[in-house]
């Protein structure tokens, strides 16, 4: 549960041994490589490698020919193969032109077979004329036209050609909507006649040129020529299948190869070359990682690795590879959609596993919807593969035991005993009194983890000086400590020597939190520029500190009034259910309360954890840990 430490390793060698030793000691290691010329830019006698990756182009191509294949990503050992890249390139080269070679041929018969079909349509709709097509076609002084037009446009097409004796019409199949027909014409009458037949609404139709005879005898030649293809198209495809099963080992092989060498191509991007021929390859590597690094390393006696605590590397912090267990997993989408914990600061995850566990429950406290959401939860982790699944079977099991607590069993409250909260008006405002203690609680652990991380990042001002400081927790813990005995004792504590002490001081220190922190730092220009400047933006910014103290203690009166409501809102359901109570409002009335206010709670007590909580000690931002690791199940974009 904290961020892995880290180190940073400088590999140097001779030149020509680099790619071996990317090969065998690099790729698939926790080992997350970082510009050498960046960390060991001291020395002006190295330059970066020239280098274009030569495995993305095969890479790609096999990557596309399984696509096309439909051949799942996955690894195949090829360590027993004797593969280089231009033999690898000549394999896929072979095994693309004998795909392209099946697929060229069943588009070809595919596309033959999808011709003939439509051109037997058509010369159906022509059947019955007593003329031989090829005979039509050969005809020296007249055209003949086949097409088609709206059945109301030719009902009326003799009464607009009767002054056109030039054109004979031949119709061959009435229907409903079109009449299908052909035309004869002298040819030096065709372009006039073509124009008259389109301006009336003639669709010329081209029939097919392989005529054997009539329309039907050239249907009937076609259908044969259609059943032959369909023949060589099914002995296509079986000639596809068994060549697939072969070729797919030898596909799975070269992908892993090439996708292998592609990773190694890309470590190799990030080193220099030194003016004798000598590499040099920085990287950050978790310390539980250094030790089988150094073994690989072992082949290589002339390679020397150089080990740095990220301290003593001023040019870049180190990335972040967090360690949790199970449970502050599933929670770690939430934080890192927040941003990943700076390398030296604290990781928040599993906390926020508990305080989101804990604060939903207490919102959502009912033993029978809570059962619902495990469930749920489960089916959408585990089934669906939803990292979403994982967080609601938590709060699922949190909201089951805290409706022991309020005795509630899908909002009825006569089952199970417990604190039921709208039992009198007492308990609700015991509830609300409860929820801003939390804050409280709550309010002072961040600010004391944000002390922690200030002690770790050797940060005076963060330690000391800021509203989240020792200043800040000594000023907030008197107020609402004095403000609680007062209220329940009716002692007088705020007195003029606990005031100046514990409220006055720890503001003017957080006052002068800025040349107060220079000053701790040593740095030289902790003055302000501008006395008058300096106070009127720092009075601005203490009202700001002292509004946020409170607005953040009353925020988490929500969590008591997201508990009232849950309890008013199932009153409401078994008030409409009657007496005796309709299953069926039941029913719709729990599903409608799950839904709507189980998704106001989560988004209520995630930005309790971002802004409440977050806010006072998490900086974020920094990279993930990004091991040369390669997955052979995903392919590679470039």
């Amino acid at each position: 549960m904290s961020v892995v430490p880290m180190k940073m390793l400088t590999l140097a060698g001779p030149g020509d041994a680099i790619d071996h030793v990317i090969c065998t000691s690099l790729v698939n290691q926790q080992f997350h490589p970082v510009e050498a010329e960046g960390i060991l830019s001291k020395n002006t006698h190295m330059v970066p490698l020239s280098w274009n990756n030569p495995w993305q182009e095969p890479l790609s191509m096999v990557q596309k020919l399984m696509e096309e294949m439909e051949i799942p990503f996955a690894f195949a050992d090829f360590r027993q193969e004797a593969l280089d890249l231009d033999t690898a390139r000549e394999r896929l080269g072979a095994l693309n032109g004998q795909f392209r070679q099946f697929t060229d041929t069943r588009q070809q018969l595919e596309r033959r077979i999808s011709e003939n079909t439509h051109e037997v349509e058509d010369l159906q709709r022509f059947a019955g004329l007593p003329s031989n097509l090829s005979e039509i076609y050969h005809l020296g002084y007249v055209r003949f036209r086949f097409g088609r037009m709206l059945r109301e446009a030719f009902d009326s097409l003799s009464v607009k050609i009767e002054d056109n004796p030039e054109i004979i019409l031949y119709p061959t199949q009435l229907g409903q909507d079109y009449v299908y027909l052909c035309y004869v014409t002298p040819k030096s009458c065709a372009g006039k006649s073509d124009r008259l037949m389109d301006s009336l609404g003639f669709e010329r139709m081209r029939l097919t040129e392989h005529v054997a005879g009539t329309p039907e005898d050239t249907a009937v030649m076609l259908e044969a020529d259609t059943n032959t293809s369909r023949e060589k198209l099914s002995r296509n495809q079986a000639a596809y299948d068994s060549w697939k099963q072969q070729a797919t080992g030898e596909l799975l092989l070269l992908y892993s190869y090439l996708k292998f060498m592609y990773g190694a191509g890309e470590i190799k991007k990030y080193a220099v070359m030194t003016e004798d021929q000598t590499f040099l390859l920085c990287g950050w590597a978790p310390v539980s990682a250094v030790a089988e690094i150094q073994k690989s390393l072992e082949p290589f006696p002339d390679v020397m690795l150089a080990q740095d605590d990220p301290a003593s590397v001023k040019e870049q912090t180190p990335p972040v590879l967090l360690k949790n267990n199970f449970w502050a997993r599933l929670f770690q989408p939430f934080t890192e959609m927040y941003g990943l914990p700076a390398y030296n600061e604290f990781d928040p995850t599993f906390l926020m596993a508990v305080t989101y566990s804990i604060l939903f429950g207490l919102m959502y406290g009912d033993v029978g919807q809570g059962l619902v959401l495990v469930g749920l939860g489960i089916f959408l982790y585990k089934v669906k593969g939803m990292w979403l699944g994982g967080i609601l079977g938590s709060v699922g099991v949190f909201s089951t035991i805290f409706g022991f607590v309020f005795g509630s069993f899908f909002g009825y409250e006569h089952l199970i005993p417990g604190f039921h909260v709208l039992e009198s008006g007492a308990n609700a405002t015991r509830i609300l009194i409860v929820s801003a203690a939390m804050g409280a609680v709550i309010i002072t652990m961040m600010m004391v983890i944000n002390i922690t991380n200030g002690i770790r990042q050797k940060d005076i001002k963060k330690i000391f000086f800021t509203n989240n400081s020792l200043a800040g927790i000594i000023f907030y813990l008197a107020v609402v400590i004095g403000a609680v005995v007062m209220l329940t004792t009716g002692a007088k504590v705020f007195r003029p020597a606990y005031i100046l002490v514990f409220i006055v001081l720890p503001l003017l220190v957080m006052f002068c939190q800025e040349p107060l922190g220079k000053l701790a730092a040593k740095k030289k220009d902790w003055k302000p520029e501008s006395i008058g400047g300096f106070i009127a933006e720092n009075l601005f910014e203490m009202f700001e500190v002292i509004l946020s103290f409170v607005t953040n203690t009353v925020s988490f009166l929500r969590v008591g009034a997201y508990a009232i409501c849950h309890a008013g809102m199932m009153l409401v359901v078994y008030t409409l259910a009657g007496s005796p109570a309709s299953p069926v409002v039941l029913v719709i009335g729990n599903i409608l309360v799950m839904g709507i206010e189980g998704l106001m709670v989560c988004i209520q007590v995630l930005r309790l954890e971002f802004y409440e909580m977050f806010g006072r000690f998490y900086e974020s931002g920094s990279r993930p840990f990004s091991p040369a690791v390669i997955d052979y199940t995903k392919k590679t974009d470039f």
